[in-house]
């Protein structure tokens, strides 16, 4: 009981008087939750070039909500094969325009028909 006694309010508000384990605890917290909003999951190695032109930190490729048709196509003129990836925040999408590239997507048993 003497320990809630002595909490109140003007103690949390008055920062300088917290001791050192607190604000290790606070900070650390932080720094976790930033982490995970930043951290994305690499591309597979075998995974289409990424575009970067769309990429933005943390939302990745906004474009493609705003302008798909554009988009897509600026992204399939910049590689070779036409195929590229990109980030939807931290989900990675890859786009396929090649006969080819639809060819493994579809005969594949690694990659899910309702995931893609």
């Amino acid at each position: 009981m003497e320990v809630l006694k002595s909490f109140n309010v003007r103690s949390i508000a008055n920062y300088g008087d917290w001791p050192a384990t607190v604000w290790v605890v606070v900070l650390t917290t932080i720094v976790g939750l930033l982490a995970q909003v930043v951290k994305r999951p690499s591309m597979p190695k075998n995974a289409p070039k990424l575009f970067k032109p769309a990429d933005w930190p943390i939302v990745g490729a906004v474009r493609f909500f705003t302008d798909r048709g554009p988009f897509l196509t600026h992204g399939s003129r910049s590689t070779e094969t036409g195929n590229f990836s990109f980030y939807l925040g931290k989900h990675r999408v890859v786009n396929l325009t090649s006969m080819e590239g639809r060819k493994v997507f579809f005969e594949s048993r690694d990659l899910s028909m309702a995931e893609g």
